[in-house]
């Protein structure tokens, strides 16, 4: 039932975006962002006794890659296919996207081919709309599978599982370190 309404969800969207001729625009946008809610809503709601564990990680392995791609993209430099941005290796948006994708895959295997055609549209948007050229998605989504590859064998994540745990009650935030 929940593959279903997934399936409806997804499919809702990319109907909405296919009527309004502006498919690329709702997808590298909006549908982003409900790709990724989407994600995360549906880990937290439907993961059980692992749904804390499995929510953290997966946010963790998205921020990451959006870490990862931003900051590699304030050191290269690289224009646009617009020639306007100055700032288009790699792609955030397919690089996040991948890193969902991988991460719902690995905790949801059944579903793999709905998560990893959901973060391919929002590449091609990105190549359709004229934000990134195909260099640009392929780096993403290698960014965002990797990130996912090292999050699923690390004891802990990246930048949010060293510091926020879950517990029977919640959320411990913990820092350690010398200051």
């Amino acid at each position: 039932m929940r593959r279903i309404c997934l399936l409806i969800s997804m499919l809702g969207l990319s109907a909405a975006a296919m009527a309004d001729n502006s498919w690329a625009s709702v997808t590298s946008s909006s549908g982003t962002v409900a790709y990724l809610g989407l994600g995360l809503g549906l880990t937290y709601f439907r993961d059980g006794d692992f749904k804390m564990d499995h929510t953290l990680r997966v946010a963790d392995s998205c921020l990451s890659a959006f870490a990862i791609t931003e900051v590699m993209k304030a050191v290269i430099h690289s224009p646009g296919p617009d020639g306007q941005s100055r700032n288009s290796f790699p792609s955030t948006h397919t690089g996040v996207s991948f890193a969902m994708a991988s991460m719902m895959s690995h905790y949801h295997p059944k579903e793999a081919p709905l998560w990893y055609a959901g973060a391919a549209a929002i590449g091609y948007s990105r190549i359709t709309l004229q934000a990134h050229r195909p260099i640009d998605v392929l780096a993403g989504a290698a960014i965002g599978y990797g990130v996912s590859w090292f999050e699923l064998r690390s004891k802990k994540g990246f930048l949010i599982s060293p510091f926020v745990a879950p517990t029977d009650h919640g959320l411990i935030l913990s820092l350690h370190g010398t200051w």
